[in-house]
């Protein structure tokens, strides 16, 4: 018989007097791993299993976890067991001594301004999250529907018209991608991409069978005039190039859809990003642009939730892939807690209070990273119109943007390099993910991107008039 392994449930001593029952539970796990009774990495009970132990309601056990996922003590992977996350127990006493490893490659206080980002976690209200979770898990919770909530989304922010039977719900970017490529027999043909591109794109295309091109982009975008009569599908962000921040221009779009109706190729639209714009309204969508036109029966749609909600909320959505025989909602569904919590968000409003916080969050984080690198970096630019949650910063011409970012994350900031995310060589430059940036970090960041770069910047810090 296979032995079980044990749980943490002994070791959890709850204070009946401390109240909310939310908070009794998350003092007693942060008290128990002050005490030592739970270590990093040890597994947790579950919340069905802690609330039939504790005497407390489930749904509370559920909030005080997510609570200490949010402070970074508890860690939650899909299929496994909620465990303590490793430093946790430094986390909440920093007088605990560091059990012995190998020295770390960046110091523990380092900021992690690396790409992909997500969405900001400080403009996520924990009552409205909890209590769109609350509603999912209750026993007797309406089947709320995501669909539903989905088409006035659609219809209200993106001006895309659409029925729930039409939309299609995915875990992931990678089971949506293979919607598509079974709908329109894409494997073993030639699909383009962006270069640079989402990190894993590429993967995911050639892991399907599929031959990948990378196409460069521009200051206006693809360069659709490259993609040729032999490529059958691209994929592309045509509200905001990811990660450069340049929208596909008028041109460039008319140039795309002309493209697919004479070649017959189909055009992937990514649109996980065109909600973050500042300065201006979001780009109409091409599938909006296209509706009614014969372009449109090639062209399909992704919208992503995890950029708009959680990082960990992945929930995919399309719109204008044809179902693929023998393929249904069953070859990769969507949890049905996670489809009930994001339809409570989405139609009680939170979602659009959450995006308007978050618009103003990286707003001010943007605008102060500028004004920093502006008067501490001067020989470097940031590239693009103010858009999205990261930004390209272009270095002087002959920077070394490996040795650059080595040094920058020695002096306690991560961030990626442009040629991460390429095939082609791209001009020096680093990916910076500022919604993880706090304004007053941004100063100590751009001082050490100067130092990195060497006397020339030094030398612009110590001019007359900057302090």
């Amino acid at each position: 018989m296979a032995r079980r392994r044990a749980t943490v449930t002994p070791c959890l001593a709850l204070d009946p007097a401390v109240r909310p029952a939310t908070e009794r539970v998350v003092r007693g796990v942060v008290r128990a791993l002050r005490d030592g009774l739970i270590k990093d990495g040890d597994p947790m009970p579950s919340s069905r299993a802690l609330a039939d132990a504790s005497g407390i309601a489930r749904s509370s056990v559920v909030c005080a976890y997510e609570r200490l996922a949010g402070m970074g003590v508890l860690i939650a992977v899909q299929g496994r067991a909620t465990a303590v996350r490793l430093g946790a127990a430094r986390l909440v006493d920093p007088a605990t001594p560091e059990p012995p490893r190998a020295p770390p490659r960046r110091a523990p206080d380092s900021i992690d301004l690396s790409v992909p980002g997500g969405a900001a976690s400080e403009a996520l209200d924990p009552k409205d999250w909890n209590r769109a979770w609350r509603r999912a898990i209750a026993p007797l919770a309406p089947d709320a529907c995501l669909s539903d909530a989905l088409v006035d989304f659609l219809r209200t922010t993106r001006g895309i018209v659409t029925t729930p039977e039409e939309l299609v719900l995915r875990p992931s970017l990678g089971a949506a991608l293979g919607d598509v490529i079974d709908a329109f027999d894409l494997t073993g043909r030639e699909i383009a991409i962006e270069d640079p591109c989402l990190p894993g794109l590429q993967r995911r295309l050639a892991m399907s069978g599929c031959r990948v091109r990378c196409v460069p982009v521009d200051e206006q975008g693809l360069r659709v005039d490259l993609l040729g009569n032999e490529v059958a599908a691209v994929h592309v962000t045509p509200a905001r190039q990811w990660p450069t921040g340049a929208p596909l221009s008028a041109e460039r779009r008319a140039a795309l859809l002309d493209w697919s109706r004479r070649t017959g190729g189909v055009i992937i639209e990514n649109d996980h990003d065109a909600l973050f714009v500042f300065d201006s309204a979001p780009s109409v969508p091409l599938f909006a642009q296209a509706r009614g036109d014969d372009a449109c029966e090639n062209l399909v749609y992704l919208g992503s939730s995890a950029k708009l909600v959680a990082t960990d909320l992945q929930v995919v959505w399309l719109v204008g892939a044809r179902r693929a025989p023998g393929r249904d909602e069953a070859s990769a569904p969507v949890c049905g807690f996670t489809a009930r919590a994001l339809a409570d968000y989405l139609t009680s409003g939170a979602l659009y209070r959450q995006h308007a916080r978050t618009l103003r969050l990286v707003q001010d984080r943007r605008d102060a990273l500028v004004a920093a690198l502006a008067a501490r970096a001067p020989t470097v630019r940031v590239r693009g119109a103010g858009s999205g949650t990261e930004a390209v910063v272009v270095l002087p011409a002959g920077a070394d943007p490996f040795r650059i970012a080595r040094a920058v994350r020695e002096a306690g900031f991560r961030c990626s390099t442009l040629g991460d995310f390429a095939v082609h060589a791209q001009r020096a430059a680093l990916v910076v993910d500022y919604s993880n940036l706090p304004a007053l970090a941004a100063r100590g960041f751009a001082v050490a991107l100067a130092s990195a770069l060497g006397p020339g910047a030094e030398r612009a810090i110590r001019s007359p008039g900057r302090r």
